[in-house]
């Protein structure tokens, strides 16, 4: 598998969780990062390891990517300190604590938003960058639930998810002719408290085999941009043993 140095990338939701766990898996690589996330905390803390465990450069930028205006300022900010993009990730995700009948327009906008605004906003403002790259790559990070309604997930979220499935489906036949390979990754249940090195004994000693923990996504997405130019990795599903299960006692 090929190392990424000199190329830059980009990862929504960069602060946390599965988003934190790409940008430091990347980085690992040889690839300079950009991320951008609502919560300066968990970006700064991303910031400070990813330049403790490698020497990659980083660009840390709060914003929330549903605002045109705020992703355009940062993408300015990648361009000038880094560079062009080579590489997009796609893992801003909205998300509510209320349920489904509680939810009102408000909630309701925070779960749909940042899935599907937000993905639009920003693979349009990195689209010229991917587009001279020859080849670029985005990837999006779906859910299993955007394949079948989870039983145990807010339907407005599997909306979002199922939503987002489509809009990658359909950017990676538009963004083919670009030179521009899309992926879309399906986590099932992850444990997203964990980060990418986190033993998996520590992960089982709380969730079981319930839940993955963030490194199985980061390594998917990994493998999804080092493929050589003529293969593009259309779609890959990870599913924890909790997932299958979820699914036996349904039936």
């Amino acid at each position: 598998m090929e190392r990424l140095d000199k190329k830059v990338a980009v990862v929504t939701g960069g602060g946390r969780g599965i988003g934190r766990s790409i940008a430091r898996a990347l980085a690992y690589k040889g690839t300079d990062i950009a991320i951008i996330g609502r919560n300066s905390e968990t970006l700064a803390a991303t910031e400070s390891i990813i330049r403790a465990e490698s020497v990659s450069n980083v660009v840390a930028v709060t914003g929330d990517v549903t605002q045109p205006n705020v992703v355009q300022a940062f993408g300015e900010a990648v361009q000038r300190e880094l560079g062009q993009v080579n590489i997009l990730i796609n893992n801003a995700v909205g998300w509510s604590s209320e349920s489904f009948f509680e939810m009102d327009e408000v909630g309701l906008n925070e779960m749909i938003d940042p899935t599907i605004k937000g993905t639009i906003w920003v693979s349009r403002a990195f689209w010229d960058d991917l587009k001279q790259s020859q080849p670029g790559y985005m990837v999006n990070i779906t859910t299993l639930g955007a394949r079948f309604g989870r039983s145990n997930a807010n339907p407005a979220y599997v909306a979002a998810k199922f939503g987002l499935a489509g809009l990658t489906d359909s950017l990676r036949r538009l963004a083919i002719k670009d030179g521009i390979r899309v992926t879309e990754i399906l986590p099932g249940s992850v444990a997203s408290e964990f980060d990418i090195d986190t033993e998996d004994s520590v992960v089982e000693a709380q969730h079981g085999t319930l839940r993955m923990p963030p490194r199985e996504i980061a390594e998917a997405v990994v493998y999804a941009v080092t493929r050589t130019n003529s293969g593009m990795v259309e779609e890959i599903r990870i599913s924890s043993t909790g997932d299958w299960f979820e699914d036996y006692f349904h039936y």
